[in-house]
């Protein structure tokens, strides 16, 4: 164990090292290695503690993917910070040094507080009636916003308006469901009770996966791969060389297809309304890049350019501990805003603009200390903001108790609606680009959306148990003599 946390930990290190050059156009300096060596430990702590398994190999728990997912986006920018990016924010060197650390501290106290992984695997075997039941909400959903052409060049899924149906509609299923879909097929074609259902989960996967992809971000689809992780690990599915090898070198040219084809898209119009538009795009993108040089050319450039900028999240993250390093915690009450989000607008019609007031992101604009754009809040950055250093160690303790919690319950629910709602949390446990209170509604609507497959499956076993009723009493009437033809 020891080994394959040091050679993990290694491993990682060099692979952030070689990502700076391209995410942030530097040679190389010691520094960087001995910084990506640091912020590569907690995940090396994370393999130690049977993230990777206790013996053969298995694919990584909860706690691993979270971790692992969380450096490789916010490592890059915490080593060197974007030059442009810093423009427009304002801290010290003593900041950005703090910050790492207090980083590292995070990492440390998530997966320490998550402990052990389990060993033993998810108890659910998958039948066709609740399989159906999870599927058939979230197909309809799709055929709904399908119809009503609600799709973007960038976005995916579109709705408008503040409470309109198609807006719970995309917010529910574009934003997490989608994510499920292919791990969750992987699931069922591994534990499914008939080989029938596992055959077609295996069909399935193929679609679910080209959903995603067409209409998810980049992110979406790392989340993703994470969750498929999470059902891989639960249905104790080996990892075997000469399929993990392959797989892992093709990564980067699906990277830098889906790169290409979300830059086609947003080249294209502003309002991309159909499936069949966005497989269009998706083809021709594809074809450029594969037959013109010049055309792959220009990807790898837009494609280091593109990441210089998406993975610069750090100089946000140093504003927020310079700010506490100044006024010290600011306890604005950002928590609450997915609390007051859930309640019911007719029974406190003015939850939504107290809800928007305590934002976490309306809170750093009020400081004055960010640019009127875009950010990326992510949970340490609103601990801290909130309860300062005490804060980093209370958040890592949450977060490391909720993936605690998710993983005993998902080797010991027996409900296969419970292990898909917990996948829908996890989506949002591994998003850096998340803040804590957004969990709160995550878990709002894993609820719903396992409440509502609960309800659809009661009634499909009670329709068949009606059904099976009446053809047993069919079949009894048809076995009994004919009295009025005996007299």
């Amino acid at each position: 164990m020891l080994m394959r946390a040091f050679a993990v930990t290694l491993s990682m290190a060099v692979l952030l090292t070689l990502l700076l050059p391209i995410v942030q156009d530097v040679s190389f300096e010691p520094e960087y290695f001995a910084w990506s060596l640091l912020f590569s430990v907690p995940i090396g702590l994370s393999v130690f503690m049977g993230g990777l398994g206790y013996g053969t190999v298995q694919p990584p728990n909860c706690v691993l993917v979270s971790v692992a997912l969380w450096t490789s986006l916010m490592a890059p920018s915490f080593i060197l910070e974007h030059q442009y990016v810093h423009l427009g924010l304002s801290y010290s060197p003593e900041a950005v040094t703090i910050g790492r650390w207090l980083f590292v501290l995070w990492s440390f106290v998530f997966v320490l507080s998550a402990g052990r992984a389990p060993q033993a695997q998810a108890r659910v075997a998958p039948n066709t009636i609740d399989v159906l039941s999870i599927v058939i909400p979230i197909g309809l959903a799709l055929t709904h916003l399908l119809i009503r052409g609600r799709f973007t060049n960038y976005q995916g899924i579109k709705a408008d308006g503040p409470a309109s149906f198609d807006l719970v509609v995309a917010t529910i299923v574009g934003k997490n469901a989608l994510m499920c879909l292919p791990g969750f097929a992987l699931y069922t074609a591994l534990m499914a009770q008939s080989e029938r259902l596992r055959f077609i989960a295996r069909v399935a996967m193929l679609p679910s996966i080209a959903l995603l992809v067409l209409t998810g971000g980049r992110s979406g689809i790392a989340y993703a791969v994470g969750i498929a992780f999470m059902f891989a690990r639960y249905s104790a599915l080996r990892l075997r060389l000469r399929w993990t090898v392959p797989v892992l070198l093709a990564v980067p040219a699906f990277f830098l297809l889906i790169f290409t084809y979300r830059t086609s898209l947003l080249a294209s119009s502003n309002e991309t309304a159909s499936l069949g538009q966005l497989t269009t795009i998706a083809s021709d993108a594809t074809n450029n890049l594969a037959r013109d040089d010049e055309q792959r050319a220009l990807a790898m450039s837009s494609l280091s350019e593109n990441l210089r900028v998406r993975l610069a999240m750090g100089p946000q993250y140093f504003a927020v501990v310079e700010g506490w390093l100044a006024n010290g915690a600011m306890l604005e009450g950002t928590f609450q805003s997915g609390l007051l989000t859930m309640l019911p607008s007719f029974l406190f019609p003015g939850k939504n603009a107290i809800a928007a007031d305590t934002n976490f992101e309306t809170a750093l604009l009020r400081t004055g200390r960010f640019p009127y754009s875009d950010l990326a809040p992510t949970p340490w950055m609103q601990w801290l903001f909130e309860l300062g250093f005490l804060g980093i160690i209370l958040g890592a303790l949450f977060y490391g108790g909720v993936v605690r919690f998710m993983e005993r319950r998902i080797v010991a629910t027996t409900s296969i609606f419970q292990l898909f709602g917990l996948a829908y949390v996890l989506s949002n446990v591994l998003s850096a680009e998340s803040t804590t209170d957004a969990l709160v509604l995550v878990g709002r609507d894993a609820v719903l959306i396992a409440l509502c497959s609960k309800l659809i499956s009661l009634f499909m076993h009670g329709a068949i148990a009606v059904r099976d009723a009446r053809a047993a009493a069919a079949a009894q009437r048809a076995r009994m003599p004919d009295f009025k033809a005996l007299r």
